[in-house]
C-alpha cells in the first residue's frame, strides 16, 4: 500500500504547469474565410482561427499552442449539424474542432490522402464532409473515407478552390483546372470545356450558377449559355474573383483585387480605398450574416463590418506582430526582446511590462531590420536591409543614429548578423565581408584584403579566447546581363584578430562548404550548419557539424536523429544545450552528447515544422522565428512573461488562477478553489487518468471572485484524477489522488 500512496504522489507532482509551455505569436490580418454562426462570426486566416462575439464584440484566438490546431493557417470553415467546425488548413490537414479543443485529421492517421492545401470543405444535406486537397477531394462521413483523384497525377499543381451543392442537388467543383461535377462517385473535368481557373461558385434565386475565376473574370452558367463580365465589357475593377455571396436581396457581392463589388444584375458599386471604409483594396472573402451585416476579409487589413452605412475594422493579431515572418530577434541582458518582421519596416519591444511597436510614422526607422545585436552597454545596434543609403543604424534613449557612405566604409549592403566583444568592439557580417567598428574606426575585412575565400558572411560568433568565429557563405557574382561570373566558395573561417584560419572540405571534415550558421557553446566546440547551394529541405543540407579543436563530426539524418539536414540557426541555452532551427524538421535540443528532443506540429503547441532563428531569454524562454507562422514562445516548465498585452494576450494570472485542491489526498471528498479576475465563462471538470470525463462541477458565466466547490468522489475508486478549469482562452489542469 504504501508503494502505491509513493507512486500516486509522484504522478501528482507531475501536473501541468499553471504558464503554457507554448504560446503562439502571430498576425491574423489576412483573412481567408468567414463563417456566421449564431452569435458568433468564425474567422479563419493566417494567425490561426478566430471568434468574434457579434454581440459584445469579444474576440477569441485559437491556435497550435492553446486549442491544438492542425496548422495556424486556417483556409476553409465548415460547420456541422452538432455544432463542429471543420477546418482545412494550409499545411497540415483538417480539424474537428469544438468546445475550444481541436482533433486532427491528416495522412498519418486518416484515410485523409494529402496533408497540404486543404484549402475547401463544405458540408452536404447529408452530413458528409467534403475535403478539397491538391487535386484530391475527399468525402469523410464519419466512418468511413472515399478519396477521388482529379487532373493529371504528372501536373505541376492541382488546386481544388471550391466545391458548392446547388438547389438541385448537384454537386460542383471548382478547381485550378476549370468547372467539374461530382457524377456518379467520380469527377467530371472541364465541364462543358470551362478551363478557367476557378475561385468560388455561387448560385442565384433562378438557379444560374454564377463562378468567380482567378484570373479571367466573371461568369454565369444557366445551364445551357455562358456569360462573362470582366474588366473589358463592365464595370468590374479586376478579374481577379476570390468570394462571392448573395444578400437577401439578390444582390451580389464580390471579393476581388481591387476592391469590394455589389451587382444586383444591372449596376455595378464599387467600394475601395478611396470612396469607402476599406483601408485595403485586396479582398479575400465575404460573409453576410442572418442581419444583412457584410463581413469582410482582406488580405493584409483584417476584417471590416460594414452595416450598409458604416464601416468598422478588427484587428485580428493576438499580439503587436505586423506580418508573420520574423527576421530578426534580440536580447539583453535585462530581457529587453526585440523582434523585425521581414517586409515590414518596423521593430516590437517587448520590455518586461508591455510591446511597443516603433515603425516609420513614429520612430527613426528607415527600412526593413535583417539583424540586430546589444553591444556590452546595451546599445541597440541595428542591420538594415539595402535602401536609403543607409544599412547601419544605432538606437539608445529615443535617438535613432545612422551610418551611410559618408560615414562607413560601404554605401549598401545586405546585413546579415552582428556581435560584441569583450572589448564592446562591433563586429558585423554583411553581403560585403566583416567589419570591425571599435569606437569610431571602420576595419573592413573581405575577400580582397584576407584569407577568406568568399565576402559573403551568414553568421559570427566569438568563443571563451575571444577569437571569432564566421561562417562564410558561397557567393555567385553576376555580370551586367544577370550570368554567373564567378563562384567564391564559402567556409569556416577563425580570427584571432590578427590571423586567419580557413577550413573548408578540402582541408577538414566539413561536409559542404557553403556555411550558414556557427555557435560555440562554453566547452568551446564550434558547432557548424552547412546549407545546399540554393536548395532547402530536409534532404539536402550538410546537418550539424562538431569541431572541438581536433576532431569533427557531422550528425545529418542518416546517421542520428536530426529531422532535417538544412539547419538555419543554432542557438546554446545555459546549460549547454543546443537548439536548432530548421527547415521541415522541427525545433531541435540536443545537449551535445547523446540526448536529441525534437519538437513538432504533431507532438507540441509549435507554430510551424520550419523556423528561421531561436533566441533564448533571460527567464529560458524560447523565442522561435517562423518565415510566415509568426514567433512561437517555448519553455519546458512554462513560459515565463511579465506580461503580454494590446488586449490580445494576457499573462494566465492576470485572467484566473486554479488552485490545488485540499485535502490531497483526499477520502471521500475534496475542496476545489479558484479564482476569476473578470466575467467570464467557466467550466470546471473532473477526469480520470485517461482523459474520460467523470463530472461537470462547472459550467456557467462566473462574476469576479474567488469559489469553492467541493467535489464527493463516493462512487469512485482509488487512483489518479485530473479536474480542468476552462476560463475563456485559457485552461489550467491539475492531477489530485482518491486514496480509500
Amino acid at each position: 500500500m504504501k508503494i502505491i500512496i509513493l507512486l500516486m504522489l509522484i504522478l501528482l507532482l507531475q501536473c501541468y504547469s499553471q504558464n503554457p509551455e507554448w504560446i503562439n505569436l502571430t498576425n491574423g490580418d489576412r483573412v481567408y474565410d468567414l463563417l456566421s454562426f449564431k452569435n458568433n462570426l468564425w474567422i479563419g486566416t493566417d494567425g490561426g482561427l478566430v471568434k468574434l462575439n457579434k454581440t459584445t464584440e469579444e474576440i477569441s484566438f485559437y491556435n497550435r499552442a492553446n486549442a491544438a490546431l492542425p496548422d495556424n493557417h486556417i483556409r476553409s470553415i465548415a460547420i456541422d449539424s452538432s455544432g463542429n467546425l471543420w477546418l482545412g488548413t494550409q499545411y497540415n490537414g483538417v480539424g474537428k474542432f469544438y468546445d475550444d479543443e481541436c482533433l486532427v485529421f491528416n495522412s498519418a492517421n486518416s484515410p485523409l490522402p494529402f496533408d497540404q492545401w486543404n484549402t475547401e470543405i463544405e458540408i452536404d444535406a447529408e452530413g458528409r464532409i467534403w475535403i478539397g486537397s491538391l487535386r484530391w477531394i475527399s468525402i469523410f462521413d464519419g466512418t468511413d473515407w472515399a478519396s477521388y483523384e482529379t487532373d493529371n497525377p504528372a501536373s505541376s499543381f492541382t488546386s481544388i478552390n471550391d466545391i458548392f451543392f446547388d438547389s438541385r442537388g448537384d454537386t460542383w467543383i471548382g478547381a485550378s483546372w476549370g468547372l467539374g461535377k461530382f457524377i456518379n462517385n467520380s469527377v467530371t473535368e472541364k465541364y462543358d470545356g470551362f478551363d478557367k481557373e476557378i475561385n468560388v461558385i455561387q448560385e442565384d434565386t433562378k438557379n444560374d450558377l454564377w463562378i468567380g475565376t482567378h484570373y479571367d473574370g466573371l461568369y454565369k452558367y444557366d445551364g445551357v449559355n455562358w456569360s462573362l463580365y470582366d474588366t473589358t465589357n463592365s464595370a468590374l475593377p479586376a478579374n481577379n474573383i476570390y468570394d462571392m455571396k448573395f444578400d437577401e436581396d439578390g444582390n451580389l457581392w464580390i471579393a476581388t483585387s481591387k476592391g469590394l463589388v455589389k451587382f444586383n444584375g444591372n449596376n455595378w458599386e464599387i467600394y475601395n480605398t478611396s470612396n469607402s471604409g476599406l483601408p485595403d483594396d485586396m479582398v479575400l472573402s465575404i460573409e453576410i450574416d442572418e442581419d444583412g451585416i457584410i463581413w469582410i476579409g482582406l488580405f493584409n487589413s483584417g476584417l471590416i463590418r460594414y452595416d450598409g452605412f458604416n464601416w468598422k475594422r478588427y484587428n485580428l493579431s493576438n499580439s503587436r506582430l505586423p506580418s508573420n515572418s520574423a527576421y530578426a530577434i534580440a536580447i539583453n541582458n535585462q530581457n529587453n526582446v526585440l523582434i523585425s518582421m521581414n517586409g515590414t519596416k518596423s521593430l516590437i519591444n517587448y520590455n518586461n511590462t508591455n510591446w511597443v511597436l516603433y515603425d516609420t510614422s513614429n520612430s527613426g526607422l528607415l527600412n526593413t531590420i535583417s539583424a540586430m545585436a546589444f553591444d556590452n552597454t546595451n546599445n541597440l545596434w541595428l542591420g538594415y536591409e539595402p535602401g536609403k543609403n543607409s544599412w547601419l543604424g544605432k538606437y539608445i534613449n529615443n535617438n535613432w543614429t545612422y551610418f551611410n557612405s559618408t560615414q562607413s566604409p560601404l554605401s549598401e549592403t545586405n546585413v546579415y548578423c552582428m556581435k560584441s566583444d569583450a572589448d564592446n568592439n562591433l563586429w558585423i557580417g554583411c553581403a560585403e565581408g566583416l567589419i570591425k567598428l571599435s569606437g569610431t574606426d571602420w576595419t573592413v575585412y573581405n575577400s580582397n584584403n584576407t584569407p577568406l575565400t568568399s565576402s559573403l558572411i551568414y553568421d559570427i560568433d566569438l568563443d571563451k579566447n575571444n577569437n571569432l568565429w564566421c561562417a562564410v557563405g558561397l557567393n555567385i557574382i553576376y555580370d551586367d546581363e544577370g550570368n554567373p561570373a564567378e563562384i567564391m566558395e564559402g567556409a569556416l573561417a577563425k580570427f584571432d584578430g590578427v590571423n586567419w584560419t580557413i577550413f573548408n572540405t578540402d582541408n577538414s571534415a566539413l561536409p559542404m562548404n557553403n556555411v550558414g550558421a556557427v555557435a560555440v557553446d562554453s566547452r568551446n566546440i564550434i558547432w557548424i550548419a552547412t546549407w545546399h547551394e540554393g536548395i532547402a529541405g530536409i534532404e539536402y543540407g550538410g546537418g550539424l557539424t562538431k569541431f572541438d579543436g581536433t576532431n569533427w563530426h557531422t550528425y545529418n539524418i542518416s546517421n542520428s536523429p536530426v529531422t532535417s539536414n538544412t539547419i538555419f540557426d543554432i542557438e546554446v541555452d545555459k546549460d549547454d544545450n543546443l537548439w536548432l532551427s530548421t527547415c521541415a524538421g522541427g525545433l531541435i535540443k540536443f545537449d551535445g552528447k547523446n540526448n536529441w528532443t525534437i519538437y513538432n506540429t504533431s507532438n507540441s503547441g509549435i507554430a510551424f515544422d520550419s523556423q528561421n532563428l531561436v533566441a533564448i531569454d533571460t527567464f529560458d524562454n524560447k523565442w522561435i522565428g517562423h518565415n510566415e507562422s509568426g514567433i512561437s514562445l517555448f519553455r519546458e516548465d512554462g513560459v515565463i512573461l511579465t506580461v503580454i498585452k494590446d488586449d490580445k494576450i494576457n499573462d494566465i494570472n492576470k485572467e484566473f488562477s486554479l488552485e490545488q485542491n485540499y485535502p490531497n489526498p483526499f477520502n471521500p471528498s475534496t475542496t476545489i478553489t479558484y479564482s476569476v479576475m473578470k466575467s467570464m465563462h467557466i467550466k470546471l471538470n473532473v477526469y480520470d487518468i485517461l482523459g474520460r470525463e467523470i463530472k461537470m462541477l462547472v459550467n456557467e458565466e462566473k462574476k469576479p471572485g474567488t469559489y469553492k466547490i467541493k467535489f464527493n468522489a463516493d462512487n469512485l475508486s482509488s487512483g489518479i484524477y485530473c479536474y480542468r478549469l476552462i476560463a475563456g482562452n485559457f485552461s489550467d489542469t491539475k492531477k489530485f489522488v482518491l486514496l480509500k
